[in-house]
């Protein structure tokens, strides 16, 4: 067993050296870290804005020109925005493929 002093010198006497040589690098992963989990939360929260701005249906829209809330040219024109996003999804993801018959 080690003798009490033997133990209270080594607690004594902490190397600093070692200690400020690594910190900055913990500091910088940190800051890394932080930032990139701020990056994905943003990132995130703009995906669900973006999946929240399709409000309509083209159902939607003709039972509001059917009640006269929109007109026909307003119809006709948010009709177009809402087949061209339809458009754009089907180029932009595909449905898969159907399962080789062989």
């Amino acid at each position: 067993m080690p003798d009490p002093s033997t133990i209270s010198r080594c607690i004594g006497q902490t190397d600093l050296g070692g200690v400020l040589r690594f910190a900055p690098w913990v500091v910088l992963v940190a800051i890394l870290a932080i930032g990139g989990l701020a990056v994905a939360l943003a990132a995130r929260r703009w995906a669900q804005r973006d999946a929240q701005r399709e409000a309509f249906t083209l159902q939607d829209l003709r039972d509001m020109r059917a009640r006269h809330e929109i007109s026909d040219q307003e119809f006709l024109a948010l009709r177009a925005a809402v087949l061209g996003q339809t458009a754009r999804r089907a180029v932009e993801d595909p449905p898969p493929a159907p399962p080789d018959a062989n």
